[in-house]
Order: structure tokens, then C-alpha cells, then sequence
């Protein structure tokens, strides 16, 4: 019996400017005077000052913890070789919104800047006992082998709200002479970012219980069948099985063909079912033909989902688990020795895929009045996960693999991979009824989102260096050029290609433990 178990615990802070812009869309500069126009900049304070005489720009800060565990025991009994695991993760995120205000709480309240704005909280319990062999079942004249394990995954999230004047909507109207936000409500809760409201905040949980069995045989000298299936059963999704096939010929020693086709599912996560998010500030009107062409307008973006209020009045749907099915067909060739070269084209069609869509709010419309019925003001977009594409992706996948003998100084072993894919998109899902058919502009944002934001082509060469008891590994990565298409081609954005380097340093201290350092850049 052997006992293994490892841990890692992180903490770390960041922060960086808000998506809150001037009247201009711009952020205003320390030092110059702010439009008379800005109704939020020139909003007086309790003596009679501006709030912002210089500007302002808001930052959002997350304080944030993470730690993950692992430990396990595995043994053999009657020929089976048992492994029993159980780890367990957590995720605690602090957000704040800084150097901001709650327009709508009222003059007494105008003197908080920095607002707490709640928490988002992720854990994951996995417990796993798998057990194999290999079984002398008379048939080919080679053992069958046979892995066969269960698995409990418990997934939970939680949103915590923050303090109540980060998201409180209080009674306070923009006073005559503030343009056209004059008797209408400004955005609630701290400008730029609201906090999570209690409405938006509470545990969500789910089990997942799934039993595998995986049988391998080699039939002849050449051929060799490989067959796996699974069953899944979710407490918020239901049960469904998948399966693979893989099946390898070898020609010869040194060259074999090999191909798998199956099917796969993924269910969302709790966060994308689950999230909600409110923010805004300042626009410019610069319709030509709106009658408030030119002057400050106070705009806001939500997040919401099926669960919530507005989601529901928008019709929102509940998010389905992606399916998707796959096969690949490639070779393996072993030129000479220590050698090793590996190429395998691969197709996978995914259905239900999972997107973000974004709806534009025009006033007059059945989508402004529902967020007005709901007392959620001065909204232009709206947002929410939806099951939005059925894709296509066809690709490859290369290796190359040589290690070199150094004789005394140990060996060196160098990797070259590479990995090159196209995605299509095959068709869009209708959004709910009172948002319409989405717009031209929308669908390209999307259609970038899944076919070019990420990098086509990822190659790395990779070296590993064993010496005694020290291990060294190096690897440099370069990740192709990326494009962002935004809602008209003047809006598009490309990033040039990208290299990343990795290295460390392990120290071998016995079979059970292992020092490590390593350094990304």
C-alpha cells in the first residue's frame, strides 16, 4: 500500500482601470475642467463642491485565495491494482470597485469612495477509486486488460453580496439642469461596477456520480481494440452515457496506423449558469438623429440568467450540457532508435455549444420595458449565457520526441510539438422572442469569439535534462496571431504573434518526495 498527497495554496491581488469613461468616452485627465455637461462630475457634494473636479476613473480590485489538495492511497489485491483519491479546491475571490460613488444614495452618502462590492466562491470535491488488471481469458492468446472506477464529483458556488451601499438604488434624481438625465434615476450602486445584490447572491451546489469501464485487447500481432464507456448522472442535469472506440494496426515495428471515434459531454459550470452582474457610467449621445444628440447620458450593462427575475421576464433559457462528437485518424513512427514521431488529424462537431449574448436596449422597445418593469434604469445592453452555435473544428496534432545519451552528464530528451486548428460555425440558436433576431453586428462579434480570438497554432520545443538526481526542463511556446472582430471591421483588433518560456528545476529527494522550482515569463 502506498500513501501519496500533495497541496498548493496561492494568494494574490490585482486591480486595473474600470470600463467607466467620461462624457467623451474617455477617461478625463487630472488638472483640465470636465464638461459642464457631465452631470456625475458636477453633481454637488454636501458643501457644495464638485465631486470630481478633476475626474475620475474608477479601478476594480480582486483579493483573491486559492488552494487545492490531494492525497491518496494505492495498492494491489488478488492481482488488482487498487488507487483510491480525493482532492479538494476552493476559490475565494474579494471584489471591490475604488475611487467611485453611489450617485443614486443621496448627498450624505456621496463622501464613501471605495466600496466592497461581494464575494464569488468556487469549490470542487473529487473522490475517484479506479482498480485494474490483466485477465488470461483464453481468448487470442493474450490477456485482456481491464480498468474499471467510479467517481463523485461535488461542485459548489456561491455569490456573497457586498456592503448595501455598493448596489443600493436610492431615491436620489438627477435635479433640473442636468440635460436629459433631469428627473430620471441614476444607475444604482457604486459607479462603474455595482456590487452583488442580495437577489443576485446565494449557494448553488450539484453532485455528479460516474462509472467507467475501459477494456483493451490486443486481437493479433497487429491489431489491438480499445474500448471505453461512461454514464454520468448530474443532479441538475439528468444522466447520459458516452463512449470511444480506438482502434491501432501496426505494420511494422517501427510504423503503426491508429483512429478513435466517440462521443463526448461537457455540462456548464455553476458560475456560467449562475452569473449576474450589473455596471455602467457615461456616454455621449452621438446619434445624429436622437433628440438628446450631444449630451451625457447615464448608461448601464447587465448580466442576468434564467434563474433571475429579469431573466425570466426576458425569457432567457436554461443552459443545456455541450455535446460533441469526435474522431481522429493518424500514425506513429519510430525511425530510429530512441525516436519517436506522431501525427493524428482530428474532427470534432459540437452542439449546444455555450456563448455570451448581448442585446442592445432601445428605448420603446418590449426589452426596455421590460428592465423597466423591473426598476433597473438607464440600461443600453444586456447580456446572458445562452446555448448559441453548433460547431465544427478540424485540425492536427505533431510530436516529435528524440533522447540523447550524454553518458556521464545523464540524458537529454527534446520535444517538438505543434498543433494547428480551424473552427466553422454551422448555425446560431434564435434568442428569446422579446430581444428579436440578433443583428449582423452581433453575429460577427460572435462568429470572431469562436473562430479566430484564439490562437490557430500552438508549437512548443521542449527540453528535459536528467542528471543524478536533478531534473531540468525548459520550454518555449509560440501561440499565432489572434483577431478580434468587433461589430464592424473598423472595430477589429489583431495580436501579433506570441512567445512564452517556461523552465525549472527539480531536485529528486526520494521516491516519494520531490523539490521543484519553476519561473514563467
Amino acid at each position: 500500500m502506498t500513501f501519496y498527497g500533495n497541496g498548493t495554496y496561492a494568494w494574490r491581488y490585482s486591480s486595473g482601470p474600470g470600463y467607466f469613461r467620461s462624457a467623451s468616452n474617455q477617461s478625463i485627465a487630472p488638472g483640465t475642467t470636465p464638461s459642464t455637461q457631465d452631470p456625475f462630475v458636477n453633481a454637488p457634494h454636501t458643501s457644495g463642491a464638485l465631486l470630481f473636479p478633476d475626474g475620475y476613473l474608477p479601478t476594480f480590485g480582486v483579493q483573491e485565495n486559492d488552494f487545492q489538495f490531494v492525497a491518496g492511497l494505492r495498492g494491489t489485491i488478488s492481482n488488482w491494482n487498487w488507487n483510491f483519491s480525493t482532492s479538494f479546491g476552493q476559490d475565494y475571490a474579494k471584489v471591490y470597485t475604488k475611487n467611485s460613488n453611489n450617485t443614486s444614495a443621496g448627498p450624505e452618502y456621496w463622501a464613501q469612495r471605495d466600496f466592497y462590492d461581494g464575494a464569488q466562491v468556487g469549490k470542487l470535491l473529487v473522490t475517484t477509486l479506479a482498480v485494474s488488471r490483466k485477465l488470461d481469458q483464453g481468448l487470442f492468446g493474450r490477456p485482456l486488460s481491464i480498468a474499471v472506477g467510479v467517481e463523485h464529483r461535488y461542485d459548489s458556488f456561491a455569490k456573497k453580496a457586498g456592503e448595501r451601499l455598493s448596489y443600493f438604488a436610492g431615491p436620489w434624481v438627477w435635479p433640473a439642469g442636468t440635460g436629459s438625465n433631469a428627473g430620471t434615476h441614476p444607475n444604482a450602486g457604486a459607479q462603474g461596477m455595482s456590487g452583488f445584490t442580495p437577489a443576485s447572491a446565494g449557494p448553488w451546489s450539484r453532485n455528479n456520480l460516474a462509472a467507467y469501464i475501459e477494456l483493451n485487447q490486443q486481437l493479433t500481432d497487429a491489431w489491438t481494440v480499445d474500448l471505453a464507456g461512461r454514464y454520468e448522472y448530474f443532479t441538475d442535469f439528468g444522466s447520459v452515457p458516452s463512449g470511444q472506440i480506438s482502434i491501432r494496426y501496426e505494420i511494422s515495428p517501427a510504423f503503426a496506423l491508429r483512429g478513435t471515434f466517440g462521443n463526448g459531454f461537457s455540462a456548464p459550470t455553476l458560475l456560467q449558469s449562475r452569473n449576474s452582474t450589473q455596471g455602467g457610467g457615461f456616454s455621449r449621445d452621438t446619434n445624429p438623429q436622437s433628440p438628446t444628440f450631444g449630451t451625457i447620458r447615464e448608461s448601464q450593462s447587465v448580466t442576468t440568467n434564467h434563474y433571475q427575475a429579469i431573466g425570466q421576464a426576458i425569457g432567457v433559457p436554461a443552459l443545456n450540457p455541450e455535446r460533441s462528437i469526435n474522431a481522429s485518424i493518424g500514425f506513429v513512427v519510430k525511425p530510429f532508435p530512441r525516436t519517436l514521431l506522431t501525427v493524428d488529424g482530428y474532427l470534432i462537431d459540437i452542439s449546444n455549444r455555450i456563448t455570451s449574448a448581448t442585446a442592445t436596449v432601445a428605448q420603446g422597445t418590449a426589452l426596455a420595458a421590460v428592465l423597466s418593469a423591473a426598476q433597473v434604469y438607464n440600461v443600453t445592453s444586456v447580456s446572458f449565457n445562452v446555448n448559441g452555435a453548433h460547431t465544427f473544428t478540424k485540425g492536427f496534432d505533431f510530436r516529435f520526441e528524440r533522447t540523447e545519451s550524454l553518458g556521464a552528464f545523464g540524458t537529454l530528451r527534446w520535444t517538438v510539438t505543434s498543433n494547428q486548428n480551424v473552427t466553422t460555425i454551422k448555425s446560431f440558436s434564435p434568442l428569446p422572442p422579446v430581444i428579436g433576431a440578433a443583428s449582423a453586428q452581433t453575429l460577427r462579434v460572435l462568429t470572431g469569439a469562436l473562430t479566430s480570438y484564439y490562437p490557430k497554432n500552438i508549437s512548443a520545443l521542449v527540453l528535459d535534462w536528467n542528471y543524478k538526481s536533478f531534473q531540468f526542463r525548459a520550454k518555449e511556446t509560440r501561440w499565432s496571431a489572434t483577431n478580434y472582430l468587433g461589430s464592424s471591421p473598423t472595430a477589429d483588433q489583431r495580436q501579433s504573434p506570441a512567445f512564452t518560456t517556461d523552465a525549472s528545476i527539480s531536485y529528486t529527494v526520494s521516491d516519494n518526495v520531490r523539490a521543484c522550482l519553476g519561473s514563467h515569463a
